[in-house]
């Protein structure tokens, strides 16, 4: 498996975008909007990029442990 953002257990695709995808390592920025309200957001990263945050996906479904 390669150690890139678009396999991390951590990312979500973008749905516009198929080579960015979001980064939900952290919480999502708060962004403050032009009419006083504020919005969030996550960042959005290149899919073969890395940050040293990696992590491989968990199994799915979940193996039980007796």
């Amino acid at each position: 498996m390669k150690f890139e953002c678009g396999n991390c257990r951590f990312s979500l695709p973008t749905a516009d975008r198929p080579n960015q995808v979001f980064c939900r390592r952290f919480p999502p920025y708060v962004i403050p909007r032009p009419d006083g309200n504020f919005g969030t957001e996550f960042p959005q990263m290149m899919s073969d990029g890395w940050c040293g945050e990696f992590q491989q996906p968990l199994p799915w479904p979940p193996e039980r442990r007796q």
